[in-house]
């Protein structure tokens, strides 16, 4: 067996043995390694986290060797509830709550052949304004 075959023979049993001392949980749990010391107790935050308009941090932090990298993530921008306001409800975005466009109230008119009146936009009725 030449020099080179032993070196990579040699090199694939530590990578077994590696593996293995490896705790099976940290393997599940998907734990991020630590690429300055190799252990795997990389911690990952936002510091501060991205919002609708702002863009946030998300940090990554190795607590033995005091591995630091930064990844930008950018604004994830506003998700409206509804596509238009209507009569009764405002158009507003469900994670933080700007508004888009106020509600816009009932337009009644009178039906001369139900006798009641009817808003033009939605279709509600009252007898009495």
């Amino acid at each position: 067996m030449t020099i080179s075959k032993r070196k990579g023979l040699i090199c694939f049993i530590a990578a077994i043995i590696f593996t293995l001392s490896v705790p099976l949980t940290a393997l599940a749990d998907d734990i991020t390694w630590c690429p300055g010391c190799g252990r795997y107790t990389l911690d990952i935050y936002y510091n501060p986290a991205p919002s609708c308009t702002t863009n946030g941090v998300l940090e990554h932090n190795c607590g033995y060797c005091s591995y630091l990298y930064l990844e930008a993530i950018p604004a994830f921008g506003h998700s409206p509830n509804i596509p238009n306001a209507t009569c009764t409800e405002d158009k507003k975005c469900t994670t933080c709550g700007y508004l888009y466009e106020s509600k816009l109230g009932h337009n009644f008119g009178w039906n001369d052949l139900y006798k009641y009146y009817e808003c033009i936009r939605c279709g509600a009725i009252t007898y009495e304004l």
